[in-house]
């Protein structure tokens, strides 16, 4: 029985190894991801009382998991040449994430959001977007 269970645990080891060998070949040789969606500026409030803002959107979510992964990611969206939109811009930056195809419009507003979180943190969210 001691032989199996050295057996086995040799295999595994060997497993692990091969394992990680292989996710850094596949990092090293991954294509850029590309994300399509909105950008948005998350206002928080807790207790009827704003708390924070953070850039989001769910693509651009995702986006920044990557970018922190080192992963190559790259975002196709649009923002207003506003000061929320040079935060959002700057946050992805921050993140490692590849900004160069953000449509910047020099009139617009850039999109916001109020999340109203509840005593288990679920959020209700109202959107406001310029649409000129």
């Amino acid at each position: 029985m001691r032989k199996q269970c050295r057996f086995f645990l040799c295999q595994r080891a060997i497993v692990t190894i091969l394992f990680r060998i292989f996710a850094l070949t596949i990092t090293k040789h991954m294509r850029k991801v590309i994300g399509i969606g909105e950008t948005i500026l998350d206002i928080i409030f807790k207790d009827e009382q704003p708390v924070g803002a953070v850039p989001g959107g769910s693509m651009f979510n995702g986006l920044i998991s990557l970018g922190r992964a080192g992963l190559n990611a790259s975002f196709i969206s649009e923002t207003g040449d506003d000061r929320v939109g040079k935060r959002i811009i700057s946050f992805m930056e921050q993140n490692h994430v590849d900004t160069s195809n953000i449509s910047v419009y020099p009139e617009a507003k850039s999109p916001i959001s109020l999340a109203f979180l509840n005593e288990n943190n679920d959020a209700e969210y109202i959107f406001y977007k310029d649409h000129s």
